[in-house]
C-alpha cells in the first residue's frame, strides 16, 4: 500500500499533465504484460470496494442549496474522525486548525461542482490564501501549452496572463473533462466521509495518510490513484518541502469524500492538505481520486 500511495501521490504530476510528459519525454510505449497485469488488479480492487461504495448512504447534490449548507453537512459527517485525532501526539494548533480547513475545502467544492463560475473559484482560492501560479509554472507543472490547445481548441500564445489561461481552461466545453466535472451526490456518512492525519519529518517517506476507517485503505486508495493539474499555490510561495529542507516535521491532512458522478459512478476524491506553521493555516497540496478508472475524466484546481 506505502508503495502505492508514495508513487501514485507522493510529489505526484496531475492527470491532465500527465500524458503530455510522457509524450515529451518519449518514454510513451504499448501496454506491456507488466502494465495489462497491474491495470488488471486495479480493476479488481475497484470491484472489490464497488461493493462498500454501494452500501453508503449519498445525498444529491440538490439538498446542499447553499455554502452554508455544506459546510454543515460536511462538518457533521467529519466530526467523528476528527475526534479521533485530539490527541497530545497532535499539536492542538493544527487540530484547531481543522475548522479552517472545513470552511475552505466546502468553499472549493462548491465553486468546483456547484456554482461552476470561473470568477467565483478564483475569488474563493484568493480569499483562502492562494495565488495562480506563473505563466511558466502552468507550462512547467500542467503542461498548458499543449492542454490548452486541446481543450480549447484555439493556439496556444506563450504570452496569455495565467488569468485568462485558467478561465479559458475552466470555461472549456471539452469531453475530457468526463464524468470530473459532474457530481451528482456525496456522502456525508462518517464511513465515506473521513479525515486523516499525520506527522512528517525530515527523512520519513512523503506519504500522505489514507483517510482509515470502515472501507479500509483498499476502497479509500485501490491500485490506482490519479491527482489533478493544481494551478494554485499558497500566497506565501512557501511549499512543504521547504519546511522539510529546513529540518522542520510538517503536519499532512487527508479528506476523503465518496461521491458519484454522471453515469451512477461513485469514486472515492481524495484532497491533500499540509499545516503551514508560519501562517498558522491548512494549504491545499494536490486533489486526486482513488480507485480511478483511467476514464474518469480531468478537472483543475
Amino acid at each position: 500500500m506505502d508503495r502505492r500511495i508514495l508513487v501514485a501521490i507522493a510529489l505526484g504530476g496531475a492527470v491532465l499533465s500527465i500524458g503530455v510528459g510522457l509524450w515529451r519525454s518519449g518514454v510513451l510505449r504499448s501496454k506491456t504484460p507488466s502494465q495489462a497485469v497491474v491495470q488488471a488488479k486495479a480493476a479488481d480492487a475497484r470491484r472489490q470496494a464497488l461493493v462498500l461504495y454501494e452500501s453508503l448512504p449519498f445525498v444529491s447534490r440538490s439538498n446542499a442549496e447553499s455554502i452554508d449548507d455544506l459546510k454543515g453537512m460536511l462538518a457533521e459527517a467529519l466530526a467523528p474522525s476528527i475526534d479521533e485525532h485530539q490527541t497530545p501526539a497532535l499539536d492542538p494548533r493544527h487540530t484547531d486548525a481543522l475548522r479552517q480547513l472545513q470552511e475552505d475545502l466546502a468553499g472549493l467544492m462548491f465553486a468546483q461542482w456547484w456554482s461552476r463560475d470561473f470568477e467565483g473559484y478564483h475569488q474563493t482560492m484568493v480569499a483562502n490564501g492562494y495565488r495562480l501560479r506563473s505563466g511558466p509554472d502552468l507550462v512547467q507543472w500542467c503542461a498548458v501549452d499543449l492542454v490548452y490547445p486541446l481543450w480549447t481548441e484555439k493556439e496556444w500564445d506563450p504570452e496569455l496572463p495565467p488569468i485568462d489561461i485558467t478561465r479559458a481552461l475552466w470555461e472549456a466545453d471539452t469531453p475530457i473533462k468526463a464524468e470530473a466535472a459532474q457530481l451528482d451526490a456525496f456522502c456525508v456518512d462518517p464511513a465515506g466521509a473521513r479525515i486523516a492525519i499525520k506527522r512528517l519529518c525530515p527523512g520519513d517517506v512523503q506519504i500522505y495518510p489514507p483517510p482509515g476507517g470502515p472501507l479500509g485503505d483498499d476502497a479509500w486508495i485501490g491500485g490506482r490513484v490519479t491527482a489533478f493539474s493544481r494551478f494554485y499555490e499558497p500566497v506565501s510561495g512557501r511549499r512543504m518541502s521547504d519546511s522539510l529542507a529546513a529540518k522542520k516535521c510538517v503536519s499532512l491532512a487527508t479528506v476523503g469524500i465518496v461521491m458519484r458522478f454522471r453515469g451512477g459512478r461513485p469514486f472515492p476524491v481524495l484532497f491533500w492538505y499540509w499545516f503551514d506553521d508560519e501562517a498558522g493555516r491548512w494549504y491545499l497540496d494536490k486533489v486526486g481520486v482513488g480507485n480511478d478508472t483511467g476514464d474518469f475524466g480531468g478537472i483543475l484546481f
